[in-house]
């Protein structure tokens, strides 16, 4: 019988494990992440953007960070907060992803706030996503990284308000 915590999450309700842990476990690496990451430019090249969420279940935290580019100036908007074993819930105000479609759409929302930018972006996929081959560095015996990445080149549609400083 275990003496561990309770570490039922939402996600438990899914048949998505693939070990006989509850999903907040996952492994004894303190660096172990899971993160999304966008970019998009402008058809002119001049403006970007660029969002990131990453979250970090042994850390217990969830960071995001959203950065636009437009007329040479760059503004960002970085939040965290802790994550609580709930790695479904993919918000941390003011910036939210939400997956529309697995594999294929995802909406990122950046409610205004004090920071001058909100933006509501669909990213949706122009091919299937590939499993890029895993890849695992050491430094003699340490492990340094070890990953696995999903790449896919999507559209995005929707509207980003930079606020101007007059």
């Amino acid at each position: 019988m275990s003496t561990q915590s309770n570490l039922l999450s939402p996600a438990d309700e899914y048949p998505i494990h693939q070990t006989p842990e509850p999903i907040a476990v996952c492994g004894s690496d303190p660096n172990f992440y899971d993160r999304f990451w966008f970019n998009a430019y402008s058809a002119d090249g001049q403006s970007l953007v660029a969002v990131a969420m990453g979250l970090y279940p042994n850390l217990n935290v969830l960071d995001a960070a959203v950065s636009v580019i437009h007329d040479g100036v760059q503004r960002s908007v970085f939040a965290s907060r802790l994550l609580n074993l709930d790695r479904m819930a993919t918000e941390v105000a003011p910036i939210k992803v939400e997956i529309l479609e697995p594999l294929n759409k995802l909406k990122v929302t950046l409610a205004k706030s004090e920071h001058g930018l909100s933006a509501e972006l669909v990213f949706a996929g122009r091919a299937p996503p590939i499993q890029e081959p895993r890849f695992t560095w050491r430094m003699g015996t340490r492990t340094i990284m070890d990953l696995t990445r999903m790449s896919q080149s999507l559209t995005c549609e929707g509207w980003i308000e930079v606020a101007v400083n007059g």
